[in-house]
C-alpha cells in the first residue's frame, strides 16, 4: 500500500513519519512509494520503522 494510503486510513501514523524526519507528508511520490520505499531512502531501520507505525495503529503508544 502507498504511504499516502497509509496516511489517509490511519492519519495518526503522521506523527511516526513526523518523528522519523521523514518528509512523506505531501510528497508527490507518497502516492507511489510503500513503507519499504520510503524506509530505504530515507535511510531508516525497517523493523524499527513498522513497529512505530503498528504502535500508533493499535494506539499502544
Amino acid at each position: 500500500m502507498p504511504v499516502d494510503g497509509i496516511m489517509r486510513i490511519w492519519p495518526q501514523t503522521i506523527s511516526v513519519f513526523i518523528n522519523n524526519h521523514m518528509q512523506c507528508i505531501g510528497c508527490p511520490l507518497a502516492a507511489f512509494h510503500t513503507i519499504v520505499d520510503a524506509a530505504i531512502e530515507h535511510e531508516i531501520d525497517l523493523d524499527g520503522l513498522l513497529e512505530d507505525f503498528n504502535k500508533v495503529i493499535s494506539n499502544k503508544r
